[in-house]
């Protein structure tokens, strides 16, 4: 083996000994990170609801005022007596299905002209979120981490 080999040999080992740390350090603030989330529903800069992201699967439909009034009517029901509806000001009329399971949620239906909140998909990591512009609506994920991550850097 030449002088310049076991130079490079040592550089390899130091920079391979770098990555493998470098990898664990980050594994280890993965499992910091895993402190209960939990999304809030905002419409119109108004926090609607704020969820816990364990627990059973569930579905909540948020509509606009003039949207469930509308619905009340149709059904029969007096006014104000919505139990599972969320509903939020505005004016803009629509509703959007938002699913909640296994530490993750989603926009699964809603009847906005280009869908860009359902296409989004299923949101699980803190700091992620959808956004409804026709709606007003965001869904976004708060909890431990909110650093800087690879995709904003």
């Amino acid at each position: 083996m030449r002088r310049g080999d076991r130079w490079m040999a040592i550089v390899t080992m130091a920079g391979a000994a770098l990555l493998i740390v470098g990898a664990l350090i980050q594994q280890q603030r993965r499992y910091d990170e895993k402190k209960p989330l939990e999304a809030e529903i905002v419409r119109d800069g108004m926090v609607i609801e704020t969820l816990a992201l364990t627990g059973p699967p569930r579905e909540i439909r948020v509509e606009s005022k003039e949207t469930a009034r509308a619905a009340d009517a149709s059904a029969g029901l007096p006014p104000n007596e919505i139990t599972e509806v969320r509903q939020g000001g505005g004016a803009a009329h629509g509703f959007n299905i938002i699913r909640v399971e296994r530490g993750r949620i989603a926009v699964v239906s809603a009847d906005c002209p280009d869908g860009a909140c359902v296409r989004r998909g299923w949101i699980s990591h803190a700091g992620g979120g959808a956004v409804c512009l026709p709606h007003r609506l965001v869904v976004r994920i708060k909890g431990a981490g909110g650093g800087v991550d690879g995709v904003s850097w």
